[in-house]
């Protein structure tokens, strides 16, 4: 209770609580506390908030609460964290919410204009998923449109855009 958001304490929660998974609810009363009563989004630490979406990721059905602790981390100061929005992207292109992966793409690189690591892994991820489900995400427009941004930024391609199309 005095140091809730330590992260020495949250890791060693974590361990003892992973090998005996029957305590799970104490773990996730303790992220709502803690993550609700620091003044919501705007005064959590990022790393808090990766500590309980890593927390959530093993949890079977645990769809909807990490969708909604990605949400309400991105809504505060830890919407500028690159980690936390390539984390989300990879998460909703892995759960097949390809559209909601590119809003939240489009979303993160507004947020986070200087990450050429967002950009690029953002873009790779959608274009990798359209190939595996045989849908398309991105328009060619869309993508050019994404590449023309990412040349102005002085952003540099190691491969022919026009092959990747």
């Amino acid at each position: 209770k005095i140091f809730p958001a330590n992260a020495y304490l949250i890791c060693t929660l974590i361990k003892r609580e992973g090998e005996k998974s029957h305590m799970t609810t104490r773990l996730r009363r303790h992220f709502d506390a803690v993550l609700d009563n620091q003044g919501g989004a705007n005064e959590v630490s990022p790393m808090l908030w990766l500590y309980a979406v890593a927390w959530e990721f093993s949890r079977e059905g645990a769809r909807h609460r990490l969708i909604n602790l990605f949400e309400k981390a991105l809504r505060g100061t830890s919407r500028c964290v690159v980690a936390i929005w390539r984390l989300y992207i990879r998460y909703l292109i892995s759960i097949g919410q390809l559209e909601a992966a590119k809003s939240t793409y489009y979303r993160a690189f507004h947020q986070c204009p200087w990450s050429k690591m967002l950009w690029l892994d953002g873009l790779c991820l959608l274009k990798d998923a359209e190939k595996e489900q045989s849908i398309k995400v991105l328009s060619n427009k869309e993508f050019m449109d994404i590449a023309n941004i990412m040349i102005e930024k002085e952003l540099r391609f190691h491969t022919n855009l026009n092959q990747d199309v």
